[in-house]
């Protein structure tokens, strides 16, 4: 049997705030990075990476929310609903963001053996091919260096039939290639934008985690205090 691959860090980058609050809530989440509390497209994750971070908070690409809350933000090249939880034109916000792409861009520093588990959860219909999955995985290897990494993508397909006779979430693996695993999922229920709406697949979700990984996360940064307000609506 094949030896399960030790995870030391796990990191979500998108497509919203699904992934972050599900590995909070798993005890996988340590510390924040850039993509935890947003609202981000596949491709933006790669176009943002690409630019190493220039462009992310960039004042001259903050826009006003769609829902016009000044307590939220847009971006012009990322979408007017990408800062949902937190406003980057305040300076207190903006602060938050700096410390989140410099943990991002320290992942690099962390010791070899120290594997980076990085996921990936589209909940819509995916825009993004194999040749966005490859940009991805080698903008990840300038990141964290190769072989220190692994890129998991789960392509999830939603259920809002409240008559369907699904009892358990069903994955199987698209394709796997060195440090990139990409699974296609058919849930119970559906995404709530901060959870799943059925809990059987969130044990789910874990279990398969779980089963794939070792998971040990590694408790050598401090949460960053303005986390615990992050998915509170009110922001």
């Amino acid at each position: 049997m094949k030896e399960k691959i030790k995870i030391s860090h796990i990191i979500s980058l998108g497509c919203n705030c699904h992934t972050s609050m599900f590995l909070k809530n798993c005890g996988f989440k340590k510390y924040s990075c850039p993509f935890d509390w947003i609202s981000i497209k596949f491709k933006d994750v790669v176009n943002i990476l690409n630019s190493n971070f220039d462009t992310f908070i960039n004042p001259e690409f903050l826009i006003d929310h769609a829902d016009k809350n000044n307590m939220r933000c847009g971006h012009a090249l990322y979408g007017s609903h990408m800062f949902h939880h937190f406003n980057p034109r305040t300076p207190q916000h903006k602060a938050y963001y700096e410390r989140c792409i410099q943990r991002f861009k320290n992942l690099k520093n962390l010791p070899n053996d120290e594997i980076v588990l990085f996921i990936y959860n589209e909940f819509y219909e995916p825009q993004f091919n194999s040749d966005d999955i490859l940009s991805l995985r080698n903008l990840l290897q300038l990141y964290r260096g190769n072989d220190r990494f692994v890129l998991l993508i789960i392509k999830n397909t939603c259920n809002y039939d409240k008559t369907s006779t699904l009892t358990t979430s069903e994955y199987k693996v698209d394709y796997q290639l060195e440090s990139l695993l990409v699974l296609n999922c058919k849930l119970v229920g559906h995404t709530t934008g901060v959870g799943f709406s059925n809990h059987i697949d969130h044990v789910c979700s874990y279990n398969l985690l779980t089963s794939i990984f070792n998971i040990h996360i590694k408790e050598t940064q401090k949460e960053d205090y303005l986390e615990k307000t992050a998915y509170d609506i009110s922001l």
